[in-house]
């Protein structure tokens, strides 16, 4: 419950290769009588974290994951009535609520297209506080994992996964002793990878592996090494596989495809890398130079300074150009799925259109419904003002708290299409809001409209804007279809933070749509 100290830290280890990275910092002087030491490596979308603290005095101990979109989970908590809100950081934590846990956990965060899932270690007296927090002008869904002691590891593991895709992480488990730490997570494609820290400046043995570097990560699949990742130290085995350097060196493996690997050496000095499990390669090129192997399924291989070699199966493009071909192909697959999704709002825009040829209201109508004549409100209570610039009637203010929802009921004498506007004036980050008819969403974007700044709050002038409910990503008006008599309309604050109304109105479809024109 006390901010870290600015301090100076040692870098550990720090590289990058691919889409894999690692980095490892220390520091004894952030906590009072305290060491902290972390390592993060990232391969193919996911992100290791093992963070581990000793000290000769207890503390709270909170490490915290801002996240963005909306937070689920399914830990049972209940409103931490305790949080310290007089200490520094913890005023800013939005309705929190806590829980304990005993077992390994996960949450996950939804974002626009897809979700992040965090997978997390159990330890013994955990707690997790779910919460949000200001970031960049909008608020944060944020989990706090707690501890309270003298000594403790926080180990899990953050999956990014799209839309229409599975999460790569089955399960992550661990095995500790008191010179190093390794988290191992089994993926749903049946491979295993492994990070391994060692804490000691020896060579340190964990399970199966011998190591004598700082920190490593390793990925088989069907008894064959595909990745790897070692700073520092000469050797890693498990009995079955060995990797080992003629000098102490920053070295990465990726198996880019099942006929072409990349060995990069990132340290200053030459370096022979002896490794065994890999692919059925028979030759190595190196500034040029192809030469064979001699024994496939293993190679001892000679890697200057700061270079690459590239292993392959006869002959083969370049590392360079299959990782352009896959970043053009993943391009062009995208600006496909973007088309396809582009022609079918066209067409369902079209019959909506069509169809509100002959069902519209006459032209000039109009149904204004006031932001202030709210029916029912709940999750928190808005400010009604009359003090805002250029407002139309009254406004309102303090819609700020996440799942702070707003119920309204309104009377339409002409039935047919409308099209739907709102007044709305934000100053920070983009926001988004849900909005709901007689109980459902009109289409896909309302529920999770976007609400971009306006440049202020309209307190000394006028920042209001107009925005339209659209079609996403074909920026055009969608058309409502209300009957005749009393409807119903439900707005619900989706991303946290702050947004001011005046009003929302419906129109004929085709009508330009002004705050002059409405407000005349």
């Amino acid at each position: 419950e006390q901010s870290q100290i600015r301090s100076g830290g040692r870098l550990e280890a720090y590289g990058t290769a691919g889409d894999m990275a690692l980095v490892r910092s220390t520091s004894d002087k952030a906590i009072p009588a305290g060491a902290m030491d972390r390592s993060l490596f990232m391969s193919d979308g996911r992100v290791y974290d093992i963070l581990w603290y000793a000290g000769g005095i207890p503390f709270s101990l909170d490490l915290v994951y801002h996240g963005a979109g909306s937070l689920e989970e399914s830990i049972t908590t209940s409103p931490w009535d305790s949080c310290p809100k007089e200490k520094v950081g913890y005023a800013y934590f939005k309705e929190p609520k806590i829980g304990s846990v005993e077992k390994d956990w996960s949450v996950k965060w939804k974002v626009k297209q897809g979700h992040v899932d965090l997978h997390y270690i159990a330890e013994p007296k955990t707690e997790i506080i779910s919460t949000s927090t200001p970031h960049g002008g909008s608020d944060s869904p944020t989990i706090v994992v707690r501890r309270h002691g003298t000594e403790t590891v926080f180990a899990g593991a953050l999956d990014i996964v799209k839309d229409g895709n599975k999460g790569s992480i089955k399960q992550i488990t661990k095995q500790q002793n008191a010179s190093a730490y390794l988290l191992t997570s089994a993926l749903v494609d049946g491979s295993t990878e492994y990070v391994l820290v060692n804490y000691t400046d020896a060579p340190c043995k964990i399970g199966d592996w011998t190591f004598d570097g700082r920190i490593a990560f390793i990925q088989l699949k069907d008894s064959q090494l595909k990745r790897f990742y070692i700073a520092g130290g000469k050797s890693l085995s498990n009995g079955s596989l060995n990797i080992s350097s003629s000098e102490p060196s920053l070295i990465a493996y990726q198996q880019i495809t099942d006929a072409v690997a990349g060995l990069w050496n990132q340290s200053q000095t030459d370096t022979t890398v002896t490794i065994n499990m890999i692919g059925d390669f028979n030759q190595f090129s190196s500034n040029g130079t192809t030469t064979e192997i001699a024994k496939p399924g293993s190679a001892a291989l000679s890697v200057p300074a700061q270079s690459l070699v590239e292993l392959q199966t006869g002959k083969q493009d370049s590392i360079a150009i299959i990782l352009d071909k896959q970043m053009r192909a993943k391009r062009e697959a995208m600006i496909a799925a973007e088309k396809a999704e582009r022609d079918r709002l066209q067409k369902e825009y079209n019959a909506q259109v069509s169809a509100a040829k002959s069902d519209s209201p006459p032209e000039g109508t109009k149904v204004i419904v006031q932001a202030e004549d709210i029916s029912e409100q709940t999750g928190g209570t808005v400010g009604i003002t009359n003090k805002k610039a250029a407002t139309y009637g009254a406004a309102f203010s303090g819609w700020n708290n996440r799942d702070h929802t707003l119920h309204y009921t309104f009377e339409v004498e002409k039935p047919g299409f409308y099209q739907m506007h709102i007044k709305y004036c934000r100053e920070g980050d983009e926001q988004l809001r849900s909005i709901q008819i007689d109980g459902a969403f009109p289409n896909e974007y309302a529920k999770s409209m976007v609400f971009p700044s306006t440049g202020g709050w309209s307190n000394g002038s006028d920042n209001w804007k107009l925005i339209p409910l659209t079609w996403g990503v074909l920026d055009k008006p969608f058309l409502i279809k209300l009957d005749a008599g009393t409807h119903t309309m439900t707005l619900n604050n989706v991303s946290g933070s702050g947004l001011n109304l005046d009003y929302i109105v419906f129109t004929a479809p085709g009508a330009e749509v002004t705050k002059a024109s409405v407000e005349q």
